[in-house]
């Protein structure tokens, strides 16, 4: 256990003491002997829960595999959706790309997966199927905007795992190769997304018809 480490725990440690000593003020006996039981409780959580970014544990391949795969996964699902409902030819545009790039990425981390005896997940995660849900739901007014949201959440978390690999030396090599190239590609999406332009267009007859009073005015 790292020195950073040690003085997080021993912060949570104090916390979960102080509010041990505050439960003991107000309680009967009999009521601080559960207190001190569920304060236990808490503090172990507190001592095993998850650090910060910066110390988090390594991710192992079935981790970052299934991560990958699932995020790239969901996209496509989303894209496809924006796809088939959105009018803006901007959203359509990015859908295409990304279903594309996408898809050869999971057929890559299909290969890598095969290589190392190692399955691809089938099913999505609750989140992500809340994600779809909501897209699949949105009316023709909030759609364009819902997938634009849920596509640059979704790129934001990838690039944080894809980031943590690439950067990590003790990562498999081919996983470090396949973070580095998709951080690359996710960095793109997330500029073509920052400039897609999502203000309604005319229909082409009123602009035809904006046209004929212009000429007619001259």
């Amino acid at each position: 256990m790292s020195a950073n480490e040690i003085f997080l725990n021993i912060r949570r440690a104090a916390f979960f003491f102080r509010i041990l000593s505050f439960r003991r003020a107000i309680s009967s006996r009999s009521n601080w002997i559960s207190g001190l039981a569920f304060s236990s409780v808490l503090l172990c959580a507190a001592l095993s829960a998850p650090l910060h970014a910066a110390d988090k544990q390594p991710i192992t391949d079935d981790i970052f595999l299934r991560e990958a795969f699932v995020s790239a996964r969901t996209e496509i699902i989303l894209s496809k959706i924006a796809l088939e409902k959105s009018r803006n030819s901007g959203v359509k545009k990015i859908a295409k790309v990304i279903i594309a790039d996408n898809s050869a990425a999971n057929d890559q981390l299909r290969v890598l997966a095969a290589a190392r005896k190692l399955g691809v997940p089938i099913l999505l995660d609750k989140d992500d199927q809340q994600q779809i849900e909501q897209l699949k739901n949105s009316d023709k007014e909030s759609l364009d905007t819902t997938y634009r949201g849920n596509i640059q959440r979704t790129h934001d978390i990838a690039m944080e795992l894809f980031d943590r690999i690439a950067k990590n030396p003790r990562a498999d090599a081919e996983f470090r190769v396949f973070a580095t190239q998709r951080l690359t590609l996710y960095k793109k999406h997330s500029q073509m997304i920052a400039k897609l332009n999502l203000t309604p267009g005319k229909a082409p007859q009123q602009r035809a018809d904006k046209t004929i009073q212009q000429q007619a005015s001259r």
